[in-house]
């Protein structure tokens, strides 16, 4: 559960601009929702907080294995090595790729801010009922990206 929570939690980290401008729903609007207090910069940054504490526990548990023998824990090894890099490669790949940030995606590799795509609705709106008259205005979000 924690591979997947990381690996999820990162693609709504990077997804949610996209997501939010078209009334969809990830970790960022769900955190928002739970706490209306929170803006969305919070939300990142407490979403930041949870994957590298996630990372932790991976690490942790990576620590702890038991022992099978040689011949297990050489593919044992290998799988989580397989993992960590699956990790690791999640944030590089989305500021490689133009699939969250489009022409802007060199732009926020070089700022590790993206500008905030106008919605129809609130986050905290959107979670409670739909506000179809309500446009929300453009802001900067900066963004922590996470290496590991």
């Amino acid at each position: 559960m924690t591979l997947i929570f990381i690996f999820s939690s990162y693609q709504d980290v990077y997804s949610f601009n996209i997501e939010q401008s078209q009334g969809q729903y990830n970790l960022i609007s769900v955190l928002m929702h739970d706490n209306p207090l929170m803006s969305i910069q919070q939300a990142m940054d407490y979403a930041g907080e949870l994957i590298v504490n996630r990372y932790a526990d991976f690490e942790r548990i990576r620590r702890e294995l038991p022992s099978w023998g040689t011949e297990i824990d050489d593919q044992v090894q290998k799988y989580v090595e397989g993992l960590t890099v699956g990790i690791s490669a999640t944030p590089v790949w989305s500021l490689e790729t133009p699939r969250y940030f489009e022409d802007d995606t060199e732009e926020v590799k070089r700022t590790r801010c993206f500008k905030l795509l106008p919605s129809k609705t609130t986050m905290q709106g959107n979670c409670i009922e739909l506000e179809k008259d309500e446009q929300v205005q453009p802001k900067t979000i900066y963004q922590k990206f996470l290496y590991i």
